[in-house]
């Protein structure tokens, strides 16, 4: 399944899965360096970082944070 990182809270990395649900999962668990908004598929236990769909997600919110400034 598909995850993004809302949060890091001490040593847990607080996600959220492509289907709505939420979960916590300890860094040591995930890829080196995780960070919050970056994106990963979990299978198997296995964390794997997914750079294209986490540069991906940057861009689309930088977008709409541009247009969301730029109208006030």
């Amino acid at each position: 399944m598909r995850y993004v990182i809302d949060r890091i809270e001490g040593a847990l990395a607080v996600c959220a899965g492509e289907d709505g649900s939420r979960c916590a999962l300890p860094l040591e668990e995930l890829y080196e360096s995780p960070r919050e908004g970056d994106h990963f598929v979990r299978e198997n236990g296995v964390c794997r970082y997914d750079p294209e769909a986490t540069e991906q997600a940057r861009r689309r919110n930088l977008l709409l944070q541009r247009r969301l400034f730029e109208e006030y």
